[in-house]
């Protein structure tokens, strides 16, 4: 399982879908975005432009996606 992973110590992957913090003064919460790889102002330049006013705290990778299990019986 994932754990959240500071975004003072370590970034993710450029392109790596990730769910985030967003600290904005007391308040937190998640959400979920691509990482571009390219810093601004000291701050994670994250894709969505929302955040621009905060800052992400911690991320972590998403899980991949289930494959699709074929039925056998319509193969």
């Amino acid at each position: 399982m994932s754990k959240w992973i500071s975004a003072e110590k370590k970034m993710p992957r450029e392109g790596d879908r990730c769910l985030i913090v967003i600290a904005w003064g007391d308040q937190r919460w998640v959400d979920i975005d691509y990482y571009d790889g390219k810093w601004e102002d000291g701050e994670p330049n994250w894709r969505n432009q929302l955040y621009t006013g905060g800052e992400v705290t911690h991320w972590m990778r998403l899980p991949r996606p289930p494959k699709e299990e074929r039925d056998e019986n319509n193969a």
